[in-house]
C-alpha cells in the first residue's frame, strides 16, 4: 500500500486516534480506487439467486465496496447504517463505529433497483478476465487486421498535389485501441503505425494502415467486403461512387476494394428471377416467360427489324397493275377503280404475328431480408 507503519522500531510506540486514522485512510483509500474500476452499480462477487433467495455478496455502489446481505429475494435494496458506540477512557459513550450494507426490501422510494446492478461480463473470475474476453472477441469482430473505427477523415487534397492531410482518430492495430495524431499536410502514401506515427515509406512488416491518398481499411468497409460473398450485386444511385472503380479495368479501390463494376448487367437491364416453370394464369400470363427461370440468361433486343410476317399493312395481288396507291379499309380487302380497264386490289400482308418488344435484360436474383 502507499501508507505503511513500521512497527520494527523499538522503544515503545504510542498508538493514538491519529495512528488508527492513518491505517484506515491506507486500507479505505485502496480499496475505493480498486472500486472505481469496476464502474457503478456492479456486482464483484456472490448474490447467486437460488430458488427464490440471493446469497452474500459484494457490489460497488457509490464509488464503494459495500457489502450485500443475502436473503429472499425482492425488488430493491436499501443501504443500511449501522453505528455502534464505545465508552471512552472519560467514561463517555461515543458513537465511532459505523457499518454501511445493503439489504433487500419491496420498497421502492430512495432506494437501488436491483436489477440495475450488472455482473462482471461474461461470468468471469475478475475485471482483468473480462477485458481480455472482450479484447478478444472485439479482436475477431474485426477480422484481427487494422482497421480505422472513427476518424482519419482525408482534407487538403487538390490532385494532382502529392500532399493531404488527415484528421485524428481512433484505430483498431495489433490488439489494441490507438490514438490517431493528425498528419497535416504530409506527403502520400502515408502509412500509420502502431505506436501512433506516420511514415512514408512502405513498411515491410508488421500491421501499419495505408492512406494512398485515400484508405480501403475504414471498418465498415471492410466489414462490407468480409461479409459480401463472392458474385453478390448491389446497385448504387450516386454517380460519385465511379471514382472508386478504374475505368479501365472496372477494379475497385479505397472503399470499394475487392469489388468490381459487374459486368452481368452492362447495357442491359436486371430482370427478376421467376421460379415458375409452367406459364400462370392471370396477370403474369404476358410478363412469364420460360426463359427467367435460369440465371444469367439473356434476352432483348436494342433494335428490332420488323418481319413481313409482323407488318401491319397490305400488298397488291400478283399480277396487277402498281402503279395506283394501295390502301386496305377497316372491312378488310378492298379494291380501287373498279370498273376500269385495269383495277387494283389489295390484300392483308402480316400475318398478326406478335414481334419482340423486350429491352436488352439479364436474369438476375432478387433477394429481399425478411
Amino acid at each position: 500500500m502507499n501508507r505503511a507503519i513500521d512497527f520494527t522500531k523499538l522503544g515503545g510506540l504510542y498508538v493514538y486516534q491519529d495512528t488508527l486514522d492513518f491505517l484506515q485512510i491506507a486500507y479505505s483509500q485502496a480499496l475505493d480506487a480498486i472500486a472505481a474500476c469496476y464502474g457503478e452499480k456492479v456486482i464483484v462477487s456472490g448474490l447467486q439467486t437460488i430458488g427464490g433467495n440471493v446469497s452474500d455478496g459484494w457490489v460497488v455502489l457509490n464509488g464503494q465496496l459495500l457489502p450485500v446481505v443475502g436473503g429472499a429475494i425482492q425488488s430493491y435494496l436499501f443501504l443500511e447504517t449501522l453505528v455502534t458506540a464505545e465508552q471512552f477512557a472519560d467514561g463517555v459513550q461515543r458513537n465511532v463505529y459505523t457499518t454501511k450494507r445493503l439489504k433487500f426490501t419491496s420498497v421502492s422510494g430512495g432506494n437501488y433497483l436491483f436489477t440495475d446492478f450488472a455482473r462482471v461480463p461474461f461470468a468471469t473470475a475478475s475485471l482483468k478476465d473480462a477485458l481480455q474476453t472482450i479484447q478478444t472477441l472485439f479482436s475477431r469482430l474485426l477480422f484481427d487486421e487494422p482497421v480505422i473505427l472513427s476518424g482519419c477523415a482525408i482534407s487538403g487534397l487538390n490532385e494532382p498535389d502529392t500532399r493531404v492531410t488527415i484528421a485524428a482518430g481512433t484505430v483498431w492495430m495489433d490488439g489494441k485501441m490507438i490514438s490517431a495524431p493528425v498528419y497535416n499536410n504530409g506527403l502520400y502514401p502515408a502509412y500509420l503505425l502502431p505506436n501512433a506515427t506516420y511514415t512514408t515509406a512502405l513498411p515491410g512488416a508488421g500491421s501499419y494502415i495505408t492512406f494512398d491518398y485515400e484508405t480501403s481499411q475504414r471498418y465498415a468497409h471492410v466489414l462490407k467486403r468480409k461479409t459480401a460473398s463472392t458474385g453478390e450485386t448491389v446497385m448504387h444511385s450516386n454517380n460519385s461512387e465511379l471514382q472508386f472503380f478504374d475505368v479501365g479495368t472496372g477494379l475497385g479501390k479505397w472503399k470499394w476494394k475487392d469489388w468490381k463494376l459487374s459486368e452481368v448487367l452492362r447495357s442491359r437491364s436486371p430482370l427478376g428471377y421467376d421460379n415458375r416453370t409452367v406459364q400462370p394464369v392471370g396477370d403474369d400470363n404476358e410478363a412469364w416467360d420460360a426463359t427467367y427461370n435460369t440465371v444469367g440468361n439473356k434476352g432483348g433486343k436494342k433494335k428490332h427489324q420488323l418481319t413481313q410476317a409482323e407488318l401491319p399493312h397490305v400488298q397488291l395481288k400478283s399480277g396487277l397493275s402498281q402503279n395506283a396507291a394501295a390502301y386496305r379499309d377497316a372491312d378488310g380487302p378492298d379494291n380501287i377503280g373498279a370498273g376500269n380497264a385495269n383495277p387494283i386490289y389489295t390484300d392483308y400482308l402480316g400475318d398478326d404475328v406478335p414481334h419482340e418488344t423486350r429491352h436488352p435484360y439479364s436474369v438476375v436474383l432478387l433477394i429481399e431480408k425478411i
